[in-house]
């Protein structure tokens, strides 16, 4: 967790994995175990499907995303952006990094005035509102 941004990316470098996870006694474990590793953690749904040794996305159901981040904001190597993953809708929280910077200015003016914030239930609110496009109809539904 110390490695997570706000939107749950935890960029690793090559072969940091291997360093952190050891056995006890330090030695590494094979890779395959590091793979066998990744693929439970995604199925119990604690890491997103797009996770790997180098970026553990963590799920905005298992860490808060609202919290303020003392790390500096990087767009994720792995991921190309640093929106969250909705573990719940099994997607990213927001469809475009404009609507994350958003998200995350909201969160961090609430956060600075001391009051309580359901950040994922009002992100999951702003992605699934209706979108229009130029001509003023709905970019979900089919055009005519």
């Amino acid at each position: 967790m110390d490695r997570m941004q706000r939107g749950g990316h935890a960029p690793l470098g090559s072969g940091e994995l291997q360093l952190i996870l050891t056995h006890p006694d330090g030695r590494p474990f094979t890779k395959g175990r590091y793979s066998q590793a990744l693929t439970a953690l995604k199925g119990a749904g604690l890491l997103a499907p797009s996770a790997s040794a180098r970026c553990l996305l963590i799920p905005n159901t298992v860490a808060s995303m609202d919290a303020p981040s003392r790390r500096k904001l990087e767009e994720c190597a792995t991921h190309g952006h640093n929106l969250p993953w909705d573990g719940e809708a099994n997607d990213w929280l927001h469809e475009t990094e404009e609507e994350a910077r958003f998200w995350r200015t909201e969160a961090d003016n609430i956060s600075r005035g001391g009051s309580a914030f359901a950040a994922t239930d009002w992100a999951r609110a702003l992605r699934e509102r209706p979108r229009f496009n130029a001509t003023g109809s709905s970019a979900a539904q089919p055009q005519g």
